[in-house]
């Protein structure tokens, strides 16, 4: 129990902020990713080798799955055994 909090609303609590500040994270990641390789690939791409200037639709996807599946399956669960 946290300040005369129940383990549902700990819960809650929790499952909202997580979501809220992973929405906003994903939105600004996407493009900060792509630029990021992009300027990689735009700097360290010599004779000898070529780094992809894009990424993939699909790197992107299963970035975005895999931290859908981390907040829905981690804090939030062990939260609510705590109680």
């Amino acid at each position: 129990m946290s300040s005369g909090m129940t383990s549902r609303e700990v819960f809650t609590v929790i499952t909202f902020e997580q979501w809220f500040i992973s929405i906003f994270a994903i939105i600004t990641a996407v493009p900060l990713a792509q630029l990021m390789q992009w300027g990689m690939a735009r700097n360290f791409s010599t004779d000898f080798y070529v780094l992809p200037g894009e990424m993939s639709t699909t790197a992107l996807i299963a970035g975005v799955i895999i931290t859908v599946f981390s907040i829905s399956g981690q804090a939030q669960r062990f939260c609510l055994e705590e109680g």
